[in-house]
């Protein structure tokens, strides 16, 4: 490893560590391959001390210890959440809303589920200090980038709507009210939480330079299939398309999250609760593609087989198809199951 100051750093460099807080810089990441034109001026604007790897004396970079998709995929999501704390808390303060940071978050996150399709899975590991916006946002976001990709939606547009997916209940902020009551809220806060859409396109059109785009998926996020949404009553194919997959992603990430109000349901339980309100909610096509996307059995339900066994999906193979593994076991002891009526969904 080699300590350079960032006005030396050329494009290919392998950077392995920044001599900062990576609060303080404008890297989420703080290792990385120089790839692009523009981390190459923002590296050398910082003025940072960083280190690179020295592939001459090591091309395995240096012997640091490599971290599994999943331990990389954690990190990333732990420390987007710290950040998007901070830009809440600002917007809080002074109802400044930093669109630097939030792209940074999005542009992130998009880059880390394109790499792995477990991202979304990786939201059980972590603990969250809060159970506020943010949270909800940032598992909203990784969800709908999911199923996104699932769509094969492009990386550019991903990253639009992907704005749109962290801030859709921005406008929560600006209500009178306590979101999080642990005993739920009463028929007049319902009523004003109608208008947190509205709140939000308000204050990003006037505190940022997201498009109108942005703004329309986030309007649009409350409307019902049926018409029976809000703020406008649009029906069907009157609201966007990607407001339409924001509703339902959002509905999936509210009956999975542990609410003081309300009991958490099982993946496979959500989706249950999902298909119900197929056609009256939510886009009967778009439903049938996000059950598809997660599974009959989604990963990290457990089962019970036939023999009394009790196992914990890994990954769908192919249709009917799963990668299991006993729980309490090792993942050298997985192996392919097929689903039939013999299995039950373990509600623990």
């Amino acid at each position: 490893m080699k300590k350079i100051h960032s006005s030396q750093v050329k494009l290919g460099m392998k950077i392995v560590k920044i001599d900062k807080s990576w609060l303080s810089t404008p890297f989420i990441r703080h290792r990385f391959v120089i790839s692009t034109d523009k981390q190459l001026s923002e590296l050398k604007r910082a003025s940072l001390n960083l280190y690179i790897a020295d592939e001459k004396k090591d091309v395995n970079i240096l012997g640091l210890k490599k971290h599994s998709p999943e331990q990389s995929g954690t990190k990333l999501i732990e420390r987007s959440f710290k950040l998007l704390g901070i830009v809440l808390n600002e917007n809080r303060a002074s109802s400044y809303l930093n669109s630097y940071k939030i792209k940074l978050v999005v542009n992130s996150l998009v880059i880390q589920v394109l790499k792995d399709d477990k991202t979304h899975v990786y939201l059980d590991n972590i603990h969250f200090n809060s159970s506020g916006i943010a949270k909800k946002s940032l598992r909203v976001l990784i969800i709908y980038l999911t199923f996104c990709k699932y769509l094969g939606i492009n990386k550019d547009k991903l990253k639009i709507i992907g704005y749109a997916a962290l801030l859709h209940d921005i406008g929560m902020l600006y209500l009178p009210i306590d979101i999080n009551n642990q005993k739920g809220l009463n028929t007049s806060e319902k009523e004003a939480i109608k208008s947190h859409t509205v709140l939000a396109v308000q204050h990003i059109k006037s505190n940022t330079k997201f498009s109108d785009f942005v703004c329309k998926i986030i309007e649009s996020h409350h409307e019902n299939y049926n018409g029976s949404g809000y703020p406008n009553g649009l029906k069907g194919r009157q609201i966007n398309l990607y407001s339409r997959m924001l509703s339902l992603t959002c509905a999936y990430e509210a009956m999975t999250r542990l609410r003081g109000y309300r009991p958490q349901l099982k993946p496979i339980d959500a989706l249950s609760e999902i298909l119900k309100s197929s056609g009256i909610m939510f886009d009967p096509r778009l439903v049938a593609r996000f059950i598809e996307m997660m599974g009959i059995y989604p990963v990290g339900t457990k089962l019970q087989i036939i023999n009394g066994e009790k196992v914990e999906v890994l990954k769908r193979t192919h249709e009917n198809h799963y990668f299991v593994r006993p729980c309490k076991s090792n993942t050298e002891d997985a192996y392919i199951l097929k689903s039939n009526s013999s299995i039950e969904v373990i509600n623990e």
